[in-house]
């Protein structure tokens, strides 16, 4: 796969690249010999990057679009890790991970311990904020707006949280392959969407959150955006 984008890179005289592995790799025994041979192999450098760079890369995204209100908070749910990001006017302010990924719930890898300090954390905003929305980002959050009734506001995808609440209930009541069958969902993401759903509507049930801004981008859309700004010299 590597050897097959350095090709593509080579066609169109890439001028620079970023390969960075998350939650999967940074717990990986043997993370750093598979970097060291893919680098070997195809003289590709792959970066792992912690929680918080990941975070800072999702959420940098939220200046490509307007938000009503001042202040956010910014959820990511991966794989491997979940990202919260407390936004005030487009910007991050802090970045927590935590490792509540949707692979590690349904492997029944996610700890107690884990789960009380994203709370705690959720808590801390909106005991200092006070009610507070939600951007969230990943293919789950996506695919839950996309079974919604669709909301859209100023050119952006609003999800709200009765809908979202109402789909996750009938998702949970229904078997994987049901939920292929009755939702059209492919079957690397009928089992994925039940934890991703859990952790967003934990987090804004906290937060007393109306809804959810589902903006359809996310963590390649962020180091696309960095890639820019590393390189608007030579563009």
């Amino acid at each position: 796969m590597m050897k097959a984008f350095k090709t593509i890179m080579e066609i169109y005289s890439c001028v620079s690249y970023c390969a960075l592995a998350t939650s999967a790799m940074r717990e990986a025994k043997n993370g750093e010999e598979v970097i060291n041979q893919v680098y070997q192999e195809t003289g590709i450098k792959i970066e792992i990057i912690d929680g918080k760079t990941e975070a800072r890369i999702v959420s940098k995204i939220a200046k490509t679009f307007s938000l009503d209100e001042d202040k956010y908070v910014f959820i990511d749910v991966g794989g491997g890790s979940t990202e919260v990001t407390l936004l005030n006017k487009g910007k991050p302010v802090e970045s927590s991970s935590f490792e509540l990924g949707t692979l590690r719930i349904l492997a029944n890898k996610d700890k107690k311990e884990t789960w009380e300090k994203f709370n705690e954390k959720i808590n801390e905003y909106h005991k200092k904020y006070g009610d507070l929305n939600i951007v969230g980002t990943g293919g789950n959050i996506n695919r839950y707006w996309k079974m919604s009734k669709k909301k859209e506001k100023k050119d952006l995808n609003i999800l709200d949280i009765n809908d979202l609440n109402k789909i996750y209930l009938e998702l949970v009541d229904l078997s994987v392959g049901e939920r292929i069958e009755k939702f059209n969902l492919k079957p690397d993401r009928a089992d994925v969407i039940i934890p991703a759903g859990k952790i967003f509507i934990k987090a804004s049930s906290i937060l007393k959150s109306d809804h959810i801004i589902v903006p359809m981008i996310g963590l390649s859309d962020g180091i696309v955006d960095e890639l820019i700004e590393n390189n608007i010299n030579v563009i």
